[in-house]
């Protein structure tokens, strides 16, 4: 019987490498972070330069993720909103969502309003135009969509936190 080595330097490299980012996710988790944020100028001039290349397809992937991340979507807007008017604080959809998932208006969960067709955004208790921060302390969880608590409140000044008891869907 006559065996045949098939095993090359390069494949060996590879199991070798394969093996060792197994055992050490959160080394190649830091690794990567710190390379992407030394290299971040490299990697947008890359993905302009793809957005540039394929103008379709960057605008359908655009349009996909702003559907999926509606509550994103929001937060960037307020941020960008509050950054023109020179008002300071920002927040994370995380501590968005620690507020609570009821309307603090009409106290519907995340159920009742999808039903009706109304979704919960962020909603600043002293706006922004008259002043208010972009800050997780000065926003309001609403639902927002046709006949919706966000729409009715406008621009005014209406603290509707502790109004509800959060009850959890």
């Amino acid at each position: 019987m006559i065996r045949i080595n098939v095993m090359t330097e390069s494949l060996r490299d590879v199991l070798r490498s394969r093996a060792y980012r197994k055992a050490n996710p959160e080394k190649i988790c830091a690794y990567n972070k710190e390379w992407h944020k030394n290299h971040s100028d490299f990697l947008n001039a890359k993905s302009r330069a793809w957005k540039k290349k394929n103008p379709e397809k960057a605008k359908i992937m655009i349009q996909r993720w702003k559907r999926e991340h509606p509550l994103q979507v929001a937060i960037i807007y307020h941020r960008r909103r509050a950054r023109i008017a020179g008002a300071g604080g920002s927040y994370t959809v995380e501590q968005f969502k620690a507020l609570g998932n009821i309307c603090l208006c009409c106290g519907r969960g995340e159920v009742a309003l999808s039903l009706a067709g109304l979704r919960l955004v962020p909603d600043h208790v002293v706006p922004i135009a008259k002043g208010g921060s972009n800050d997780i302390s000065n926003i309001q969880p609403l639902c927002h969509g046709k006949d919706g608590c966000n729409n009715h409140k406008g621009a005014r000044h209406i603290d509707y936190r502790g109004r509800h008891v959060r009850n959890q869907e």
